[in-house]
Parts: structure tokens; C-alpha cells; sequence
């Protein structure tokens, strides 16, 4: 009998069911890479320092919350990229890290520091991916940092720009 999943022309995958602690860890991983960009990080920390061992149904909403910051890191790294500032790679890298820096409310409120809602996500998927594809986090931050010059430089007092930056007159 052929079920949705089972396309008949594919071989068959053999499912190894993995464990509730191993979830956690993998989900630890994804803390510790993806910082703020994880999916309801505030859930996946919750659950990943209970400190007794994990319940399935804890497992499990760990498990479609790694899912979910998967799904979110494919649909970034999906995004075209080009424009955006001309600065070089070095304060782009600079601002995208001082804006993250300054958004830990995640644009919850409006206080002008640290990213707007509509670049918050992206802004700390940048600062996450100067860690893991430093190319790809500067294309897609020349994008975002642009609508950030102003406050890139009134900040500079508390986060010094890089010794070769000139600011604008």
C-alpha cells in the first residue's frame, strides 16, 4: 500500500526515532548558534534547562521548535541579496552587531535603539551568520544596515565605530 510519503521511486529511509535528550541537545546546538533568530527562544530555553530528563511531549515541542528555526534559516538564506550600503565589509559586520546588541526587547518597544520590527528577525539572523557564512551575512546586511545610518552614528559614542570609519557631515 502506497501512502503520500511513500512515492514508491524513492528508497525507503529508515526512521530512527531519536531521544527527548537528544533533542535537547540538538536544540542547545541551535541556542547556541542561532542565538535570538531561534524560533520562541524563550520556549526552547525553558525547555532545554529543565533539569530533570525530558517528558516525550516536551520532546516533541522541542522537536517542531528546531523545525520551525530550520524552517526560518531556509527561508532566509532563500533571500536574493545585492544593493544596499557600499561601506566595507568590516563596519557592516560592525553595525550589524551593535544593532543586535541594542535589540533585546526584539523590537517589542519603541525605544530607537537596536533593530525596527521589520528588520529585527534578519538583523539577528546576520549577526548569527557572521559566525557561520560571514559572505553571506554581510550581503544581506548591506541591505538592512542602510536604513540604519542615522543611528549607527548616534550610538557611536557607546559602541565606537571601527578606527577608519568617517562619518557623515
Amino acid at each position: 500500500m502506497q501512502t503520500a510519503l511513500d512515492l514508491g521511486d524513492r528508497s525507503r529511509r529508515s526512521f530512527v526515532p531519536r531521544t527527548a535528550e537528544e533533542i535537547r541537545t540538538e536544540a542547545q546546538q541551535m541556542l547556541d548558534t542561532w542565538g535570538a533568530f531561534t524560533a520562541d527562544k524563550k520556549r526552547v530555553r525553558g525547555l532545554v534547562t529543565i533539569k530533570r530528563p525530558l517528558t516525550t511531549n516536551e520532546g516533541r515541542r522541542l522537536s517542531a521548535l528546531i523545525r520551525k528555526t530550520k524552517l526560518k534559516v531556509i527561508k532566509m538564506n532563500a533571500e536574493r541579496v545585492g544593493g544596499g550600503v557600499d561601506w566595507p565589509d568590516n563596519h557592516v559586520a560592525h553595525v550589524i552587531r551593535t544593532m543586535t546588541r541594542l535589540d533585546g526587547d526584539r523590537a517589542e518597544e519603541l525605544n530607537h535603539l537596536g533593530w525596527g520590527q521589520e528588520a529585527s528577525a534578519k538583523g539577528h539572523y546576520c549577526n548569527a551568520m557572521l559566525k557561520i557564512d560571514r559572505a553571506r551575512a554581510i550581503a544581506v546586511g548591506r541591505l538592512i544596515v542602510e536604513h540604519y545610518r542615522a543611528q549607527t552614528e548616534s550610538v557611536a559614542g557607546f559602541y565606537p565605530l571601527p578606527a577608519d570609519w568617517v562619518l557623515s557631515s
